[in-house]
């Protein structure tokens, strides 16, 4: 039964405008268990037909049956799996991956050949290897690399691969060509004990004494071929079992065997991670503070009430008689504007008119206490802007109405005044606008509060029923001309706000003036703001990110330079080119994953320490102990988007190459 067969098969490529050919009309048939040689000068052909024989080259036309099946109408993959299964080669170059022992040389066969249902086991491959290496009595070295055999033993190594998954036909290419003449007549006598084996053997020599040592020699010249099977007659043998070739196929790579690579240039490969572990490094240190940042920054504006709303209306003092067509403004009235306001604006939660007071000083027990204002407000001011007492109570409603002499005083106040005595039933004498004199009873002392308000300050503001106020202050300060909301967080502030002014001027037309201030809205600038600064905090770290990507694409591109005989070689060997693509991409993501998590790791020592620092620098930081779980997530999500996208030029060009092409390299 032919185990190949070539009928008029021809091969030409173009060169400038011009057809040449290489091979002419080659009719070549070849049978189980034979051993052949194909024998001609330099630039015969010989190589060529070896290649197309070796599924490694399309033919430009004819037919070319291997088992009867039409090599010319397989697929990339299909010839993948036909090199892998069938075809075992023997390279004039050696072609042994140079870091490798002989025994991973020797493997390399079976790590594309590996499927479901074919009856091996790891165990069972590596034995055979074993039992190769001994065959070809390389046993005391099955731990050396290639450059510590000689040439023949190199050339023993590359026939026990061709040999592991025991194959139909043994390709041999120029086999003695580097190697001396007792080291030439060993390769030869396996050669031979291989095809009395049952292997069929073709061997490509231009020596004559070597094709001598075939039962039938195959002369080429020109491209063409001289078949003198009649002069030297057929050496049939028992054919090798032929191994199924479906079935499927198993992971073709290790992330050991990956690593082994990386690790070929340790330095290197060093360098190259440093990159993207700074990167992955500066991508969590800055995304993780510019959050805590705007986090912090936003949470002092949280206390204070993000959701009030601050309306201001005042008359217009300069307001010709022309410009009265309407209801003249003289102040916020209970009646006519808070209690319609409440009604037409369901998103208000609660409100308090402020009556505002300016205070020269407030005295007790011959102590006083410049630069004080006072307000008077209702209970829900305090819920407004998040107020509490750390002593006593707020007054209430019943306050309101009777125009109670109560007030609730800020904390620098009460610590000024008072000291460590409790000011709570104490009377404060109050100094007010225009040398107005009225007293008042403590009843609470509020929390300390911030602000950045230099005129207005929490801390040092008495706090009373507006109805009282009213009646103490002087004419121009009795009545109120601001009040304070909170709104639904739901609700928009800035719509509320401009609501609220359409109101009024409907009310009062140009009588009034009104000015609407929103904590609402400078915390939602100010977030904006910090998600800007954030964001460019962070782009700084993916600028450094992606300088680390690059260098490991230079790398990976330097690599698959480096490596193209081994890709060949694989290619060979039966390595499809998608899974020549996933081995240097697998090999760019562990590189990028090995970097980046050291990178994480160092991230979050460095953020940490830039807290610990500025916690010493300045008193009023503390530190913490932050993990931000998303910017973890956006760099793990860097790490493999950094790995893929370094990896895939790289691997783009692995998969591209030729395979005959990659074996020439020099």
């Amino acid at each position: 039964m032919a185990l190949l067969q070539l009928s008029n098969l021809q091969l030409s490529y173009r060169l400038n405008d011009q057809m040449l050919g290489v091979l002419d009309r080659v009719d070549l048939k070849i049978d189980r268990g034979e051993m052949i040689a194909i024998l001609g000068p330099s630039g015969s052909g010989k190589s060529t037909l070896l290649y197309i024989l070796g599924c490694l080259l399309k033919p430009t036309s004819g037919s070319f049956k291997f088992l009867d099946r039409e090599v010319t109408l397989m697929s990339g993959d299909q010839l993948a799996d036909l090199r892998s299964h069938s075809i075992g080669f023997v390279f004039q170059q050696f072609h042994l991956l140079p870091r490798a022992s002989v025994l991973e040389n020797v493997l390399l066969a079976a790590k594309y050949s590996a499927r479901e249902g074919d009856g091996r086991t790891p165990a069972e491959i590596e034995a055979r290897a074993f039992d190769l290496i001994e065959h070809v009595g390389l046993t005391e070295h099955i731990h050396h690399t290639p450059n510590q055999l000689s040439g023949g033993q190199q050339q023993r190594v590359a026939i026990a691969r061709a040999l592991l998954n025991n194959p139909q036909l043994i390709l041999a290419d120029e086999p003695t060509g580097n190697l001396d003449s007792k080291s030439s007549g060993q390769v030869l006598d396996m050669l031979q004990k291989v095809n009395a084996s049952g292997h069929t053997v073709i061997l490509i020599t231009h020596d004559p004494t070597v094709a001598a040592r075939c039962a039938r020699t195959v002369r080429i010249s020109d491209g063409r071929l001289q078949d003198s099977k009649e002069e030297y007659g057929n050496s049939l043998v028992a054919a090798a079992p032929a191994p199924s070739v479906a079935g499927f196929r198993r992971s073709s790579f290790s992330l050991r065997a990956i690593a082994g690579n990386l690790l070929r240039h340790k330095g290197r490969s060093i360098l190259t991670m440093l990159g993207v572990t700074i990167g992955i490094a500066a991508v969590l240190s800055t995304v993780t503070l510019g959050s805590y940042a705007r986090e912090k920054i936003l949470e002092g504006y949280e206390v204070m009430g993000s959701n009030k709303l601050i309306v201001r209306a005042s008359p217009r003092w300069r307001m010709r008689a022309t410009d009265v067509t309407k209801m003249k403004f003289e102040g916020v009235d209970q009646v006519h504007d808070i209690q319609p306001i409440r009604r037409l604006f369901p998103e208000i939660e609660l409100l308090s008119p402020v009556v505002q007071d300016w205070i020269g000083t407030v005295e007790f027990g011959g102590r006083s206490l410049d630069q004080v204002s006072a307000l008077g407000v209702t209970p829900e001011y305090f819920a407004i802007t998040n107020r509490q007492p750390i002593l006593g109570r707020i007054f209430n409603r019943f306050h309101v109405e009777n125009h109670s002499r109560v007030c609730v005083i800020g904390y620098d106040i009460g610590k000024k005044l008072f000291g460590r005595d409790s000011p709570i039933h104490q009377v404060l004498q109050i100094n007010g606008s225009n040398n107005k004199q009225y007293s008042c009873q403590v009843i609470g002392v509020l929390a300390s509060q911030t602000s950045n308000n230099e005129w207005n300050k929490p801390n040092t503001q008495v706090l009373m029923p507006d109805s009282f106020l009213s009646l103490m202050a002087s004419r121009w300060n009795s009545k109120p001309y601001e009040f304070n909301m909170r709104i639904a967080r739901t609700a928009s502030a800035e719509d509320l706000g401009k609501k609220i002014q359409r109101f009024f001027r409907l009310k009062y037309g140009k009588s009034v003036s009104v000015n609407v201030d929103a904590d609402q809205i400078l915390v939602s600038q100010m977030g904006k703001f910090l998600n800007i600064f954030a964001m460019l905090l962070a782009g700084v770290g993916f600028i450094s990110l992606a300088v680390g990507g690059i260098g490991i694409t230079n790398m990976m591109l330097v690599s698959v330079t480096e490596r193209i005989k081994e890709i060949g070689l694989r290619k060979a060997l039966g390595a499809r080119d998608l899974e020549i693509f996933v081995q240097l991409l697998v090999e760019a993501v562990l590189l990028c994953s090995v970097a980046g998590a050291i990178g994480i790791i160092g991230g979050i020592g460095g953020y940490h320490g830039i807290l610990y620092l500025s916690a010493k620098l300045f008193p009023q930081v503390q530190f913490e102990w932050v993990f931000s779980l998303s910017a973890i997530l956006i760099s793990t999500s860097c790490i493999l988007l950094v790995g893929v996208a370094s990896g895939v030029l790289p691997a783009l060009r692995a998969r591209r190459l030729e395979v005959v092409e990659a074996l020439r390299n020099e």
